[in-house]
């Protein structure tokens, strides 16, 4: 009845993507062909989709994107997470949980760190999946500075202990 999906960009069929963007569209009103638009124009081949089906139906989805952290001159790749989303009819069934257990597992298995960004109200929700706050220790590159509002959590990611100065993530 439920079936879970990771499937990279390049494994997608056209109507997938489609299925996707009328997902996305259903919560941010931009049009469907400007979902699509943004969706070829923001995900790179390797980058995955994690989805969620009920019954055969895409009812949920979040994207992984592998992105560069630099700090010391050095750089390491990580999982930025991106796009939670689930269907309205099923936003209050939990399976919300379930996608983002889906999510950890994907990530624990890529030996990747993963990032995020959101709003300071949905801090304590992904704190329930192990997510970490480390707003005071990470910094977004300054050319995203319309994102310093946002707080930036992690998961599988214990570096920022033992650094002195800040990380800089190029999103």
């Amino acid at each position: 009845m439920i079936d879970l999906k990771s499937i990279k960009t390049k494994h997608l069929s056209k109507k997938k993507i489609i299925d996707i963007c009328k997902l996305k569209e259903s919560h941010w009103k931009f049009g469907l062909n400007s979902q699509e638009s943004w969706f070829e124009q923001n995900t790179k081949k390797n980058d995955l989709h994690n989805l969620l089906f009920y019954k055969k139906k895409l009812i949920g989805y979040t994207s992984l994107k592998k992105k560069k952290l630099s700090y010391k001159k050095t750089k390491k790749y990580f999982l930025l997470f991106d796009t939670l989303i689930i269907s309205k009819k099923y936003r209050n069934s939990k399976l919300s949980n379930i996608l983002m257990n889906y999510n950890n597992l994907i990530i624990t298995k890529s030996n990747y760190y993963s990032f995020l960004l959101c709003n300071k109200e949905l801090i304590n929700f992904y704190k329930k999946f192990q997510w970490k706050n480390i707003s005071n220790k990470i910094k977004v590159h300054p050319k995203m500075s319309k994102l310093k509002k946002k707080k930036i959590l992690s998961f599988n990611f214990n570096d920022y202990r033992n650094v002195k100065s800040e990380f800089i993530i190029n999103i």
